[in-house]
């Protein structure tokens, strides 16, 4: 079964949106490519070709920074390979399913400011229009961006001038990945404006509102799957991490710990929508290399809820006869690696 899934992502310019699509498509290069569970995992481009992501410093989108709006099309697949049992055949087909997946991604500046466009700026308009579309958003949180007053992140700075504030503590690894380290791929050519807890919460309370006004077929609110994801988690103190990809309890803390509770209490209170929080890191700084971590998490919870939607509909249109098949259907279901949460989701 193939399905079409729109992905669009919102964060300021420089929270990572380019970086995490990439680092997914290498992790699951690295990770799950040849087997996982009985499954190939997959990833091709519109031509059918595997995709062979490359370095950080060889995507001008990630190497300059996105400047403009653009759609990356790839089709992720879960396949059956060759060392599945033979007992379970009904259940990877059950399982087995491709997206078709459109990231929509544009400039963090266009993002930011299409929530305050009045409507005289056509290209703001469609920026907006493109992401009230999407049924599945990723919504990204940058700690790295936060300042406790306006100011401006200056490219052309040493990265550890600029963040020293975030710098990990001693004894907490200090590998290629902590921010101690000067980067060797180059930051955005374009200043990145830095944000207050305040300022960054307002812009997601603007960015919900635009939602929650968008209406689908028979003006209908639309109900939506956002992934929360906390970018660069390896600026972060790394037993906190640890924990948080583990436990969304913990998670939720992070948020609130780096971003305040006004924000929290402003995402959990979010109606029409489904809320997943994350911790994700896609590359290193210091080294011209991809680094996913969590960066799968968020992408298998959207293909697995469409994928359970679609079964639980194409089942209910079977007849009352077929409670035990429906049943069966549902039990037969392989899951998507996931996060294991302390209640068994």
């Amino acid at each position: 079964m193939e399905f079409a899934l729109d992905v669009a992502l919102w964060g300021p310019k420089g929270s990572g949106k380019t970086s995490l699509i990439y680092s997914f498509g290498e992790a699951i290069n690295q990770d799950y490519a040849n087997g996982y569970d009985g499954f190939d995992f997959l990833i091709k481009d519109v031509s059918g070709n595997l995709i062979n992501v490359k370095a950080p410093s060889e995507i001008e989108d990630v190497r300059e920074g996105t400047r403009e709006a653009r759609q990356v099309n790839w089709q992720f697949s879960r396949v059956r390979n060759q060392n599945a049992p033979t007992h379970s055949e009904y259940t990877y087909e059950q399982s087995c399913h491709s997206h078709w997946i459109s990231f929509i991604d544009d400039a963090g500046r266009n993002l930011t400011e299409m929530l305050e466009n009045t409507g005289d700026n056509m290209d703001l308009d469609r920026a907006l229009r493109r992401m009230l579309r999407a049924k599945h958003l990723i919504l990204l949180l940058d700690h790295t961006l936060l300042t406790e007053s306006n100011e401006t992140l200056d490219s052309s700075a040493g990265l550890q001038e600029q963040l020293g504030a975030y710098a990990l503590p001693e004894g907490n690894g200090g590998d290629s990945t902590s921010p101690n380290s000067e980067p060797s791929v180059p930051l955005a050519t374009e200043s990145t404006v830095r944000l207050t807890q305040n300022q960054y919460k307002t812009q997601i309370s603007n960015l919900f509102g635009h939602l929650t006004k968008a209406r689908g077929e028979n003006n209908e609110p639309i109900h939506r799957k956002i992934a929360v994801c906390v970018t660069k988690a390896d600026w972060l103190d790394q037993g906190r991490v640890e924990k948080a990809v583990r436990s969304e309890d913990a998670a939720w803390d992070i948020i609130h710990d780096e971003f305040g509770k006004g924000m929290l209490s402003l995402l959990r209170r979010q109606e029409n929508v489904t809320l997943k929080p994350y911790v994700t890191s896609a590359k290193t700084e210091s080294k011209d290399e991809w680094r996913p971590l969590g960066v799968v998490w968020p992408f298998f919870w959207l293909f697995e809820e469409a994928e359970k939607r679609q079964i639980a509909d194409q089942s209910q249109k079977r007849s009352i006869r077929s409670t035990l098949f429906r049943k069966k259907i549902k039990y037969s279901y392989r899951p998507f690696p996931s996060l294991q949460w302390p209640d068994g989701r």
